[in-house]
């Protein structure tokens, strides 16, 4: 159970060891009613690490710097507070449900597939969803698949023992929808992984990439290889609800450029850029990392989380956040909650 102490006076600049634990938040195992809010405006001499529940607010380091965090001289903004000032999210508590008798079943067969309704195309070993609806994939793929629904209504791709491996871009690739959700079917092993290299001015440039609202949930596991650039994207928002996901990047590992929120399930990230990352800078409601619950290990070559706006993890089981190399702190400015 977590001691609140009063404010700490400002102080000379930490050492490089306590600026990167309150910057990374290094093992960190709070109590269910516990939130903490990390790195708002603090500079690199003065990180901010503010823990709270309901009756007392923390803040580690300096209160210069806890102040900073909302960009106001009130330092003692609780984490309720900093998530209702972030965009509301857009998943719903029923994304994982899904009959299988309205599904569309799609067998995925090395290099081509073939479908049992209406709203799926194959050309070769790309398989094109372009409808509304339900998918029920099983099988491997070298190829890729992609979403590209102009209707309104929401995707859902339920992942059963899919293996899709794509040399020449995205594994799976959502150009269009009003909404994507992937669904990790209960007992399912699923495997993702792209391409080695991507061009410049590449949308698609993840294993798994999103331009629209994605939502990964289910009970399956799911194993994403970003050999290419990043693990998991959405160019809007991101939210892992459940499931046990594994990814490896060679730059960023899971971005939602919106928001990325963490509802419960296991994850494991390893990535050469940025662990976890929402990367909005223009809006002051957006650009946010949200950590509700779940088993979360980042193992990252730059910063474990980066957010422009605010990172608020509350976590209910265990984050462990964590940098393979030395590297000065970067800062990020958190907007004042009347901005």
């Amino acid at each position: 159970m977590l001691t609140p102490r009063p404010l700490a006076a400002p102080r000379t600049a930490p050492s490089a060891q306590a600026r990167r634990r309150a910057r990374f938040a290094a093992a960190l195992a709070l109590p269910v009613a516990a939130a903490i809010v990390l790195a708002g405006c603090a500079t690199a001499a003065e990180p901010a690490v503010v823990v709270s529940d309901d009756s007392s607010t923390q803040a580690a380091e300096s209160s210069s710097a806890a102040s900073a965090l909302t960009g106001s001289s009130d330092a003692h903004q609780s984490a309720a507070d900093v998530i209702a000032a972030n965009q509301e999210t857009h998943d719903d508590a029923g994304d994982a449900e899904y009959d299988t008798a309205d599904a569309i079943e799609i067998a995925l067969e090395g290099d081509g597939a073939s479908a049992d309704g209406e709203g799926v195309g194959v050309d070769g070993s790309t398989v094109t969803i372009t409808g509304a609806g339900t998918y029920l994939l099983t099988g491997s793929l070298t190829g890729s698949l992609v979403v590209d629904s102009a209707a309104e209504g929401t995707v859902t791709l339920v992942l059963d023992g899919v293996d899709i491996t794509n040399a020449a871009g995205a594994a799976i690739n959502v150009v269009a929808a009003g909404e994507a959700v992937i669904v990790l079917a209960e007992g399912s092993t699923n495997t993702l992984s792209d391409a080695s290299s991507y061009a410049d001015d590449a949308e698609a440039n993840a294993a798994l990439y999103s331009a629209a609202d994605l939502t990964i949930t289910g009970t399956g596991a799911l194993s994403v290889h970003g050999n290419g650039n990043d693990g998991i994207a959405s160019a809007d928002g991101l939210v892992i609800q459940s499931g046990t996901i594994e990814v490896d990047a060679v730059d960023d590992g899971v971005r939602g450029k919106d928001y990325l929120v963490i509802r419960d399930g296991d994850l494991e990230v390893t990535a050469g850029g940025d662990g976890l990352k929402s990367d909005n800078e223009e809006d002051a409601e957006r650009g946010y990392i949200l950590i509700e619950g779940g088993t979360i290990a980042v193992d990252a070559g730059d910063d474990g989380l980066d957010a422009p706006t605010r990172s608020t993890p509350t976590p209910t089981r265990t984050s462990r956040v964590r940098r393979s190399r030395p590297r000065p702190v970067t800062t990020r400015c958190t907007p004042s909650s009347s901005s």
